[in-house]
């Protein structure tokens, strides 16, 4: 029932590689086609929610797929160190992403400075969240 959060998730993370290949206004100029990308300071702050979406999404499906086990303890209490390691992690990079596009969004950061960080944001993203994926559907 719960398994669809995690496509979802990964989709909110790719988009923000679709973000940052959106054309902005100097390049849809070079292109001669009008600009599709929002402002740089919009463009940060559409990272952060999009970063906020996976992170809610990825939590979701972790706890989506805890169930118990025949004595009624919770299967995330049973559960192993390494994946309680990769969730945190990936909820850590995910707060780390967050924060730095509120820092660029309050900054009125340029779009060179934020494309990149929709690049690599989106990317760890989906690594992570393939990761994450495949520690907590092995029940």
């Amino acid at each position: 029932m719960w398994w669809w959060w995690w496509p979802l998730g990964e989709i909110a993370s790719c988009g923000l590689v679709g973000l940052a290949v959106l054309p902005g206004k100097r390049t849809a100029t070079l292109l001669g086609v009008a600009p599709v990308a929002p402002g740089r300071r919009t463009l940060a702050w559409l990272g952060a929610a999009f970063t906020l979406a996976f992170s809610l999404l990825m939590t979701a499906f972790v706890f989506g797929q805890d169930t118990y086990t025949n004595d009624g303890r919770s299967r995330w209490a049973t559960r192993g160190s390494g994946e309680h390691s990769v969730y945190f992690t990936t909820m850590g990079v995910a707060g780390f992403f967050i924060a730095l596009f509120v820092l660029l969004g309050a900054l009125r950061a340029r779009g060179w400075a934020i494309r990149p960080v929709l690049v690599a944001g989106g990317v760890l993203g989906v690594i992570l969240g393939g990761l994450l994926a495949g520690a907590f559907a092995n029940n």
